[in-house]
């Protein structure tokens, strides 16, 4: 085998494909804390909300006993209601009972009931303010929307962390092969010193090709030592990142596991044209969940503006004595009748009309600063997309030359035209190349996964 032959062989020899991004993206966002975090946060907020709307409309239960000794008039009166707020216009359904025997002077005499004690129902409607909307429904309405703002919440996370598993994986992709050329690198001059000292044995050669194949030794040593170090500070932070409970990585992160990708020609893939992206905008988790947040402004705007209305309610009310009739006392008794009240100027109204207004004013400056930031981000992407294809066309013809520079050199250093000095020149720009291919590749495949997030896709396929 020609040392030529050998170069390419240690040069560009592959591991086996065993940690490719989409298998490590589908299972980082099972296995990992970070996406565990993401889950137990959304599966928070659903218990939240599931238990607050339970709440608005539980049901009030008040009681009262009081023991009256005052001179001539001793009583003993009871009292017990179930209040039950409803989401039909506001209104509120009252159910009691009560008892009260004993004496009682004339101007206290509703507290007295047949022996058998007294049931009631009650209805109270709101005609004016917390008719339409009150502060109870409007949370009510508000905590529907927290439902699926917590799934916008979700994606956006997941988006993100999508985002710095690529940086973190390419780097960790980029370090890799690093570390392998500057080993096959190391290996062929080791392979290659070996016939330098038979060749200055047999006095083919001078002596001073031997020292300077030590020094190619010597520095190709070094800077196989750094590139470990890279690699091992690029391993330990991905590592980290993609941790799962066990508090251990449930991948493999070491050298062998570097894949195996086709590195396709920038020539081959076209650039991604500008596009209109107002969909994008609109559907973008982001901009939803911005979106959902004017929705709960423009909720609490409504309430306040029924609250500055005057309170108007009906009230009906009907009730039954139960046991022995006593002469005083109606068997049945029932009623209708309205409450108006209306604070005068109404300055607390008017200050929470006013505060919710800025707040949705303010929302909906937020949405649309949101949607630029989308319609940038992408715009960006893209540009960073399309600039990381010419570098990869680039590096792709660069590497075609160092690799015919290579061959051309060692035919002349084979024949005594040429000097290890030159060839080990040529020999570590044909390996600077192809880490500027292994940079190239993985900065279009981080830029792609960048442009996709951006779009607010959530997947990772190849």
């Amino acid at each position: 085998m020609t040392l030529f032959s050998a170069l390419l062989t240690l040069l560009f020899v592959q591991a086996n494909a065993a940690l490719r991004f989409p298998d490590l993206a589908g299972r980082f966002f099972q296995e990992s804390n970070q996406s565990i975090v993401v889950e137990q946060d959304r599966n928070r907020v659903a218990q939240e909300y599931e238990l607050a709307l339970g709440s608005f409309y539980d049901p009030v239960l008040r009681a009262s006993y009081f023991n009256e000794f005052r001179g001539y008039y001793l009583n003993r009166r009871s009292d017990i209601s179930l209040l039950q707020r409803t989401s039909l216009w506001g209104t509120q359904v009252l159910v009691g009972y009560r008892a009260g025997d004993g004496r009682f002077p004339v101007y206290e005499g509703k507290w007295e009931t047949q022996d058998r004690g007294e049931v009631r129902f009650g209805l109270e409607i709101p005609l004016l303010r917390n008719g339409f909307i009150d502060p109870l429904r409007g949370a009510v309405k508000k905590g529907e929307l927290s439902d699926e703002l917590s799934k916008m919440q979700e994606k956006s996370q997941k988006l993100d962390l999508l985002r710095q598993l690529g940086v973190r994986y390419w780097d960790w992709y980029t370090n890799g092969k690093r570390l392998l050329v500057a080993e096959d690198l190391l290996r062929l001059s080791l392979d290659r010193q070996e016939k330098i000292k038979t060749r200055v044995e047999r006095g083919d050669i001078a002596k001073i090709e031997q020292l300077e194949g030590d020094r190619i030794v010597l520095q190709r040593r070094s800077t196989r030592a750094q590139q470990e170090r890279n690699f091992i500070k690029s391993k330990l932070e991905f590592e980290s990142f993609i941790k799962g409970p066990e508090e251990t990585s449930p991948f493999s992160l070491d050298l062998k596991e570097i894949p195996d990708y086709a590195y396709p020609s920038g020539a081959s893939l076209s650039p991604v044209a500008p596009r209109d992206t107002r969909d994008l905008e609109a559907n973008h988790p982001e901009s939803l969940r911005q979106d959902l947040l004017v929705k709960q402004a423009e909720i609490d705007q409504r309430v306040a503006r029924n609250q500055f209305l005057p309170k108007l309610d009906l009230s009906l009310n009907a009730s039954k004595d139960l046991g022995t009739s006593v002469a005083s006392l109606n068997p049945a008794q029932s009623e209708a009748g309205v409450v108006f009240e209306f604070p005068i100027p109404s300055r607390a109204a008017q200050a929470r009309k006013s505060q919710a207004n800025s707040v949705l004013i303010r929302q909906e400056a937020q949405l649309d600063l949101t949607r630029i930031r989308i319609r940038n981000q992408i715009e960006e992407a893209r540009n960073t997309l399309n600039l990381s294809l010419e570098r990869m066309s680039i590096a792709t013809r660069e590497l075609e030359l160092a690799r015919e520079l290579v061959k051309m050199e060692n035919k002349r250093f084979l024949n005594g035209d040429s000097n290890l000095i030159t060839l080990n020149i040529r020999e570590q720009n044909l390996a600077e190349a192809e880490i500027r291919r292994f940079e190239s590749y993985a900065e279009y495949r981080r830029s792609l996964n960048d442009f996709r997030v951006a779009r607010g896709e959530l997947e990772w396929k190849d």
